[in-house]
């Protein structure tokens, strides 16, 4: 299972009360969501998948827990390829 973390080099700023994080490598630019905001704030330290699907769904209890983990792992796997999250 791995274990993600923010990648050492991405740069998190709010702009306007939105969370938004920068990887200056390539230079993209992610806006995150509700889901995503509390999934970058839970990887202040390395996670795996199971703890931060149950954060998200601690703070959205009404929403189906299939859907919380598919949006957990869809975001992980955009923020990996993006560069602002790393995967071990």
């Amino acid at each position: 299972m791995s274990v993600f973390r923010r990648a050492p080099d991405a740069v998190e700023m709010e702009i306007d009360d939105t969370l938004v994080v920068v990887d200056p490598a390539s230079e993209q630019m992610v806006t995150l969501n509700g889901v995503a905001g509390r999934i970058w704030a839970e990887l202040a330290e390395p996670t795996g998948i199971d703890a931060l699907v149950t954060a998200a769904g601690a703070a959205y209890p009404t929403v189906d827990p299939d859907r919380i983990r598919d949006d957990v792992a869809g975001f992980l796997d955009d923020a990996v390829q993006i560069g602002i999250i790393r995967a071990d």
